[in-house]
């Protein structure tokens, strides 16, 4: 198993989940925890061109925004929880090709890569002190 220090919001019942999915599926050499992808979606992510052009980077959203609630439901990797079984790991790999997806909620899927996010993760775990 892999945690980063970067999602410090991940719980031992998360870990514990995780590595039972794998243990109940043979099919499988590895799990990976998501979190729900809110405002994320291919189709809403552009790309701008040296002129300064707007493009879609992906897929076409056409020439009318879309309804968030009409997207299908995507999921980002959390980098919180890598369940891995030994021989992919030995193979060089963090996962394998027969990966399940562990689903955290969007409030334990921070992942800190930026200032912003270290704040987000600090005001959240100090809310939940505050609350115990």
């Amino acid at each position: 198993m892999t945690m980063r220090p970067t999602s410090p919001l991940c719980s031992g019942e998360d870990v514990d989940a995780a590595i039972e999915l794998l243990l109940s599926n043979s099919e499988a050499d590895s799990v990976i925890s998501v979190g729900p992808a809110i405002a994320i979606h291919p189709a809403r992510l552009k790309r701008i061109l040296n002129n300064g052009r707007l493009e879609d980077a992906y897929e076409s959203e056409g020439q009318y925004p879309q309804r968030r609630q009409s997207f299908e439901q995507l999921y980002l990797r959390n980098g919180a929880v890598y369940v891995t079984k030994a021989a992919v790991i030995h193979a060089g790999s963090l996962w394998g090709s027969k990966s399940l997806a562990y689903v955290m909620p969007e409030e334990r899927s921070i992942n800190i890569n930026t200032e912003f996010q270290f704040t987000m993760a600090e005001l959240l775990i100090r809310n939940k002190e505050a609350a115990s």
